[in-house]
């Protein structure tokens, strides 16, 4: 997994069912030594890009323990030990935390979360819902504090301010863009 370096000792700081964070000292490839570099472990993330008519997207407004107040995310969650795939993870995710059981999931791909020191990557869906009027009121999974909101892109590219949830939505645009419309496909052009 970590080619590019040479470790040399290692001693775990903290472990337990949500990450753990480990020291080493490691050498890189032009041979200098970090006495003291933290990696953080953590499960795989999903983040899904629910929309609806290719033109709005379901956002989460959700409360948050770091900045201790309410931001703006899309639905998202770690990959459970159990399941079998990310996309697997990712219907549950967005079943969870919506209701919502989309027509067609698309994987967009995965990337590094923050490859300095975290060992997670993040694996990117876009949920095509149709034409309803938005999920379900209730959510399935109590322990998390949110309301769901349902914005055009360009609302929530100014409404969300985590960097993962931005980074997918702007994905998702770019693919959403070359999709077929719902009128061309009707139409048969």
């Amino acid at each position: 997994m970590y080619k590019d370096r040479k470790k040399i000792k290692k001693k775990i700081v903290v472990d337990n069912k949500w990450l753990t964070v480990w020291k080493e000292a490691v050498q890189l490839p032009n041979g200098k030594v970090i006495p003291d570099y933290y990696f953080v472990k953590r499960s795989d993330v999903v983040i899904i890009v629910p929309v609806f008519n290719q033109k709005k997207v379901l956002v989460l407004r959700q409360w948050r323990p770091v900045p201790k107040n309410y931001i703006y995310n899309l639905p998202m969650g770690l990959l459970e030990k159990n399941e079998s795939s990310p996309r697997k993870s990712a219907e549950r995710e967005l079943y969870e935390e919506t209701g919502l059981l989309p027509k067609k999931m698309i994987e967009l791909g995965k990337f590094w979360r923050a490859p300095a020191y975290l060992t997670t990557k993040v694996h990117i869906f876009l949920a095509l819902c149709g034409h309803s009027g938005g999920p379900r009121k209730n959510n399935v999974d109590n322990s998390e504090i949110f309301e769901k909101k349902i914005f055009s892109f360009d609302e929530a590219r100014k409404k969300i301010t985590d960097l993962s949830s931005l980074a997918a939505l702007l994905l998702a645009e770019r693919i959403i863009k070359k999709l077929p419309s719902r009128r061309t496909t009707r139409e048969g052009k």
